[in-house]
């Protein structure tokens, strides 16, 4: 390590002078210098005596006077020397600094500790146009070395390679290596790293694998960047089964994400490593680790071309990661794969009868939660053809099926979870299982003629659907992907956009102590149902209803409340139902031919047309002309679009759509909630209606992914859970249904007399003016007369529909249970049409505001309808 940091290493004459002898003497040699400056005394500059003599040497014979100074314990007369010179500006003196002299100075501070110093003369070097060269930096980290700065040595080092300068590069790496150690100072993880990386760069893989022979003596802990440098030296020199070896251990040991296993992985294929199963299942398993479903049934594919026979670590990797992602065509493609492995020799399902006569006993070994619940669908539906051909085949009082391990894998989960995971999508499907944990093993039992009830009961159907539904199972591997990133995206983009509205629109990230509903309960539930009367009468979808509740919720968040001495009812009313006019023309919310006809609406609702525009209106003013409303139910439609609800079986398979809507009723009820984003709603909801249906995962990867969201059981979500949950009882249901009445259907309005002439239709408001926005209670009362007169309604409709006044329409609450209790043919997100709503119900211009406000280069300002 002699030579590091030494730019005279290679000269051995110090006794050089330039040309020119010192004035009035006989030029002075460096011996005699440093005896001259030895010998002077502390508190006498130095540079004051020998300083007319430094401009006849040169640079070389300097750096050798200051590095001899140094060795000498002067090291404070070197730093005298080169400041001196530093602070002169004549040519006599300035063409000694150069990289020699600054390379020198660097090289003393390692003696008194001054890393700043050095620091600072690097720069200085930089400044004056000096190229600094490899001695250069040797001289710097060993400065650092001297400092204990280990970190800033790998700093120093990765500059030195970035600038080109690595001549001799591995050795110049292992004498660092060396250096550190002579210090005593023990290297870190990315030291060793760095130099394992060097000696591969140069050529010498074999060096670096000698380097992390000591690293592993040192007992210091590989990195994913180690594997990486190992695989590829180890691949250089031709070690194909060694590098194989290292890349399963990386991935054993956990050591960095999926991306680094990857990365590794075709680093090996790239040098002609061809994997062979062990990495197979290393690769996979990192896969399944990062819930990487694509990626994971992608490497499972290319299995068979390589000559590789999948592993039970495999298998239950590939069911864990499909499993886990929650998206149905994904698990529906896990219980294919169980096939496939149950067909070569794994999850295989053991009768033990020979003990207890009374009970049916199985058995199977599962390592993972994905596993365990494939492997017990796949038993369920086995039982019931059984009993669907063999009425005699449970003559047992009971049935026990036990899911063990066998011995220790690496994939293996915990039992408690397995366990629990078991027991909360048998319980969300009303099974008669009692499930326990009995010495790492999760244990189902129930009696037999019950478990032949529920097999043959609606509860089992959809977790039979899942296992027996193919036309998904048909797709290949590339179309499943393909189909899945396109949804992905679609979904990813509608949730983006719908935060975007949220946040323009000064929605609150959680909930407020104590919030203020201007409502009320009683007011609020009787809008509602009124709102789902009315949806129900013009045959508006759900979508529509819930969306002209929400821009009635934009209102009270506006400060809306009905003008004095007017009656608040008939003026929350009356509201509502010019929020509905507005939600019904919104894009991708009702087809054009769909919409009512003012007519028709008054004789509905009894209210007048004009009424009612003029309310439209004045809603618009109030909110800057953005009428626009996402509601939670459409933010829930793209949450389970994601999980594979835009697809037949989806729908069939036990969605939570039959639940959806007496859920969105009863949060929409309470009046806790309606200042908090739309989308914190709807995943609160998702999530308890999936605990409630034991859909487990309960927050799959495929909803973390979409909403980065990794535990909705804390921070704000969490604690908007603790006021949803309540919500969710035993029975859901919507509002209580009084009286079934046939639904009154839309009623156009009554021919003339013969000799009478046809009412002219309400005129329409022409455009108004750019005004400047009211207060909102002053923008709402701008008409009183409008309100006064809706609250007369019954003359105004005759007027309007020139006819009598309509019939009183069915109670509110049971037309808003027909809606809720609706078919989930109906209900459900239709073939990926969930996000493309959302998209298009909220403006383009909100992004566009967003993105420019991110940039700062516009101001953001509401956006329009």
């Amino acid at each position: 390590m002699g030579s590091m940091g030494d730019p005279m290493a290679s000269r051995s004459d110090y006794s050089y002078l330039g040309p020119h002898p010192p004035s009035g003497g006989a030029a002075h040699s460096v011996e005699s210098l440093l005896e001259m400056i030895a010998g002077l005394p502390a508190h006498q500059d130095c540079a004051a005596v020998v300083g007319s003599a430094l401009q006849h040497l040169d640079s070389s014979a300097l750096a050798a006077l200051m590095k001899e100074l140094g060795r000498a314990g002067l090291f404070k007369r070197s730093v005298e020397l080169f400041d001196f010179l530093r602070r002169q500006n004549s040519p006599e003196y300035t063409h000694l600094l150069d990289i020699y002299t600054y390379t020198t100075a660097i090289a003393v501070c390692s003696a008194s500790q001054q890393l700043q110093r050095a620091l600072d003369l690097m720069a200085e070097m930089r400044a004056r146009g000096i190229t600094c060269n490899v001695h250069t930096y040797s001289a710097l980290m060993n400065v650092c070395i001297k400092c204990n700065e280990v970190g800033l040595v790998q700093q120093v080092y990765k500059q030195m390679i970035q600038e080109g300068c690595t001549p001799n590069l591995w050795q110049e790496a292992i004498k660092l290596l060396d250096k550190l150690e002579e210090e005593g100072i023990q290297p870190e993880v990315r030291t060793y790293n760095t130099i394992i990386t060097a000696c591969n760069k140069s050529g010498k893989p074999e060096q670096g694998l000698k380097v992390y022979e000591r690293m592993v003596a040192k007992g210091v802990k590989a990195s994913a960047t180690t594997y990486t440098a190992l695989i590829s030296a180890y691949g250089k020199q031709g070690m194909v089964e060694k590098a194989m070896d290292i890349f399963a251990d990386m991935v054993q040991r956990g050591c960095g994400h999926w991306e680094k296993a990857k990365e590794c992985f075709n680093q090996m294929l790239a040098q002609n490593c061809r994997p062979d199963g062990i990495t197979f299942s290393a690769l996979i398993t990192a896969y399944q680790r990062g819930e990487q479903w694509r990626e994971a049934l992608q490497a499972f594919s290319h299995m068979p071309a390589n000559g590789c026979h999948p592993d039970s670590v495999v298998y239950n990797a590939l069911l864990e990661v499909c499993w886990g992602s929650g998206v149905l065509p994904v698990q529906m493609r896990a219980t294919q794969i169980w096939s496939l492995a149950n067909r070569s020799g794994h999850f295989r399902i053991y009768n033990q009868n020979k003990g207890d006569p009374t009970v049916h006993q199985h058995s199977c070994v599962v390592f993972t939660c994905g596993a365990a619940i494939v492997t017990l669908l796949r038993w369920l539906c086995d039982v019931r053809h059984k009993v669907a051909h063999d009425a005699t085949s449970l003559l047992r009082d009971s049935v026990l099926f036990s899911l063990q391990k066998g011995k220790a894998s690496r994939i293996e989960q915990p039992s408690s979870v397995i366990c629990e995971s078991v027991r909360q999508l048998l319980a969300g499907h009303s099974s008669p299982f009692t499930v326990r944990l009995v010495d790492s093993a999760t244990q189902l039992e129930a009696a037999s003629s019950e478990l032949v009830a529920w097999l043959r009961s609606p509860a089992f159907a959809p977790l039979a659907y899942l296992v027996h539904a193919n036309s998904v199972k048909r797709l290949s591997v590339e179309q499943l992907v393909a189909e899945d990133v396109a949804l992905d995206k679609s979904c990813t983009d509608a949730l983006s956009y719908v935060r975007t509205y949220e946040q323009l629109r000064g929605y609150h990230k959680q909930l407020q102590p104590n919030m203020h509903d201007p409502l009320g309960t009683s007011s609020r539930q009787q809008l509602l149902d009124l709102a789902l009367h009315y949806g129900s009468c013009f045959r508006f979808q759900p979508e529509t209803c819930y969306d002209a509740w929400e821009l009635l919720q934009r209102l009270l968040m506006a400060g809306a409340t009905p003008p004095l001495g007017t009656n608040a009812a008939q003026w929350w009313r009356l509201m509502l139902v010019a929020c509905m006019m507005i939600a019904c023309k919104q894009p991708a919310a009702e087809l054009p031919g769909a919409i009512p006809t003012y007519d028709v609406v008054s004789l509905n609702t009894g209210f007048s047309a004009d009424n009612i525009l003029s309310c439209e209106a004045n809603i618009r003013l109030v909110l800057s002309s953005d009428a626009s409303a996402v509601s939670a139910l459409r933010v829930c439609q793209v949450l389970l679009e994601r999980l594979g609800g835009q697809h037949q079986e989806g729908r069939q398979a036990g969605l939570i759509t039959e639940d959806l809507h007496a859920m969105l009723y009863r949060v929409a009820c309470s009046g806790s909630m309606f200042r908090v984003q739309p989308s914190l709603v709807a995943m609160a909801i998702m999530y308890c209606l999936r605990s409630k249906r034991g859909l487990v995962p309960l927050w799959p990867a495929a909803l973390v992914q979409l909403t980065a969201i990794y535990d909705p059981t804390v921070g704000d979500l969490g604690l908007l859970l603790e006021q949803v949950r309540p919500l969710v009882g035993p029975q859901l249901a919507g509002p209580p249904a009084q009286q079934q009445q046939q639904q009154q259907q839309p009623v156009a309005p009554a021919a003339p007399a013969p000799g009478q002439q046809q009412p002219a239709p309400p005129p329409r408001p022409a455009a108004a003016p750019a005004a400047q926005p009211l207060p909102a209670a002053a923008a709402l009362a701008a008409a009183p007369a409008a309100v006064d007169s809706a609250i007369a309604a019954p003359a105004d409709a005759d007027a309007v529909a020139g006819t009598a006044a309509p019939q009183q329409p069915t109670t509110p609450s049971a037309a808003a249970a027909e809606v809720i209790s609706a078919p989930p043919s109906i209900i459900g997100p239709q073939s990926g049409a969930a996000a493309a709503a959302v998209q298009a119900a909220v403006p383009a211009a909100a992004a566009a505001a967003a993105a420019g406000a991110a940039a700062g280069d516009v101001a953001v300002a509401p956006a329009s309808s």
